[in-house]
C-alpha cells in the first residue's frame, strides 16, 4: 500500500471524530424541552414572585424547582380549562413530582448559595437569570452566562469583594 493509501483512512477518522465533537457540542446539554409549558410571564403579571414556587431560594443553596404541592396549592382552585392545566392536574393526581429539566446548573466544584446571594447580597433574580418574568415559553437554554467570568465581573465592579479561590471552589 502506497503513503495515500495509508493516510486516507487516519484522514477519515478525524473528519468523523471532528464531526461526532461538534455534533455532541451542540447537542451535550440534550432534550431540555419541559414536562408543562410554564408561563412565567402569566405568573409575573399575577404578582407571583419568584421565590413563591421556587421557595429555598431565600434560605437555601438552591433555589429548587417547584413540588406538585407549591403547584396545587394555587391551581386547584382555577377554573379554566388549558392541555397544560390537565397536564399539571395528572401530576396533581398520581402525587408525582413534575420532573422539571434543570435548565441553569452549577458545575460540582463550584460553592454557590442563592441564600448567600440574594438575602446577604441583595440580588435580584435577573441579575444571574435574566428578564424571566417577560418569558410565555418555558426555559430551554439559559437566558444568561452563568460562567465564571459572569461572576468575577460582578464581584469586581458590584461588590469590591477580594476574589479568593476557596470562596467559590471546592
Amino acid at each position: 500500500m502506497n503513503a495515500v493509501g495509508l493516510k486516507l483512512p487516519l484522514v477519515l477518522s478525524a473528519i468523523v471524530l471532528i464531526g461526532a465533537t461538534i455534533l455532541l457540542a451542540f447537542h451535550s446539554a440534550g432534550d431540555r424541552t419541559q414536562p408543562i409549558a410554564f408561563n412565567h410571564k402569566k405568573h409575573a403579571e399575577n404578582n407571583v414572585d419568584c421565590h413563591v414556587c421556587h421557595r429555598h431560594v431565600l434560605e437555601s443553596e438552591k433555589a429548587g424547582m417547584p413540588g406538585i404541592s407549591v403547584c396545587a396549592r394555587c391551581h386547584e382552585d382555577v377554573v379554566h380549562v388549558s392541555p397544560e392545566r390537565k397536564k399539571l392536574q395528572t401530576y396533581v393526581s398520581a402525587q408525582m413530582e413534575i420532573p422539571w429539566k434543570t435548565v441553569y446548573d452549577v458545575p460540582q466544584h463550584v460553592l454557590f448559595s442563592h441564600k448567600r446571594h440574594v438575602v446577604a447580597g441583595k440580588l435580584g433574580c435577573p441579575e444571574c437569570h435574566g428578564e424571566v418574568s417577560g418569558m410565555s415559553s418555558p426555559f430551554t437554554e439559559p437566558l444568561t452566562d452563568l460562567g465564571m467570568d459572569a461572576c468575577v465581573d460582578c464581584h469586581r465592579t458590584l461588590y469590591k469583594n477580594p476574589h479568593e479561590c476557596l470562596h467559590c471552589h471546592r
